[in-house]
């Protein structure tokens, strides 16, 4: 069903916060059916997370689909973005102090005949009332088996996200 989504929000308290998480699958809904999901979580002062799978496969920017999806979602009310599906690193971006992460890469996957489709990363988000932060930990998958990445991959997959850093932190409007 086009509208399924809606009925997949995952609700859990962390620390006294309700987290929402809702998944959205691009090859089978519209960015739009998720609207009035987000904007009922948003409304009931939970912390909306988007998990979108979306973007075109190898492609190590995002589409001009995911970002209008991806404003479309915090415009509706949605706190952060974190996205897969491509199978490679994708860019970071800020939109309205919301962090938007396009895609994380693979974390498990059996695509070995590329480095890019053997990198993936792991976030670590932080929420405060003041703040969102996320830091990155980039792994490697070797003969199918996920593990912390050595410096030179690491590098790599950071400058590939946009934050050589591997942090990102906003303030929360």
């Amino acid at each position: 069903d086009a509208n399924d989504s809606k009925d997949f929000v995952k609700r859990e308290v962390i620390n006294g916060r309700t987290f929402s998480f809702i998944g959205y699958h691009a090859f089978g809904e519209t960015a739009e059916s998720l609207i009035d999901a987000i904007k009922a979580e948003d409304a009931a002062g939970n912390f909306v997370i988007m998990f979108p799978h979306w973007g075109v496969e190898y492609e190590r920017d995002p589409s001009s689909s995911q970002v209008a999806a991806a404003h479309m979602f915090v415009d509706a009310g949605a706190d952060a973005v974190i996205g897969a599906h491509p199978h490679v690193i994708e860019t970071t971006e800020i939109y309205k102090n919301v962090p938007i992460i396009y895609s994380l890469g693979n974390f498990l996957f059996d695509q070995s005949w590329s480095t890019a489709t053997k990198i993936g990363l792991t976030a670590k988000m932080t929420v405060t009332d003041k703040t969102i932060s996320i830091s990155f930990t980039p792994v490697f998958i070797d003969k199918r088996q996920t593990m912390p990445a050595d410096e030179k991959t690491k590098e790599s997959a950071l400058q590939a996200l946009g934050l050589p850093s591997g942090f990102l932190a906003v303030k929360r409007p």
